[in-house]
């Protein structure tokens, strides 16, 4: 787990990970969140919508990008703010997904990032979902924020 402050996430800062999304994971999200359309779960009713098996949830990738937030761009100092996605392509079960994200934007005064996150089939570099995130930077306590800045309540 990474614990980038703000002074450590300069404009141009990348990271990236990989994960596969497993037809078990796709199932657990079904349950999870309630989602139980057939287009996730049911190879045939998905392949009569014109594609060739079920698809995951968008949702689901989404979640995977509140994870890139919070362990490794920024990491344990971040406060995931806002998730703004487009799914331009679908994502089967047994796709290993490539997770990008790059710092675009600081805003000193409160201590916020914007990241351009991309999600790329990891094999064919087909992008699958492109968007902007937000995060707090959480790399210093209220108090000593107070301190420095006068009382903050």
């Amino acid at each position: 787990m990474n614990h980038y402050t703000f002074d450590d996430l300069n404009v141009g800062k990348r990271n990236s990970i990989e994960i596969t999304i497993r037809e078990e994971d796709i199932l657990a999200f079904a349950k999870l969140s309630g989602d139980m359309s057939p287009i996730h779960l049911d190879d045939n009713f998905a392949r009569s919508k014109g594609f060739k098996s079920r698809i995951a949830h968008g949702a689901l990738l989404a979640s995977y990008v509140s994870r890139f937030i919070g362990v490794y761009l920024p990491g344990a100092n971040g406060l995931l703010q806002m998730i703004e996605m487009q799914f331009h392509r679908p994502c089967y079960p047994d796709t290993t997904i490539r997770i990008e994200g790059e710092v675009v934007r600081q805003i000193e005064s409160v201590r916020v990032i914007r990241l351009k996150i991309t999600l790329t089939d990891a094999g064919n570099e087909v992008v699958l979902a492109s968007g902007t995130v937000q995060s707090g930077i959480l790399d210093i306590s209220i108090e000593s924020r107070s301190e420095s800045k006068g009382d903050l309540s």
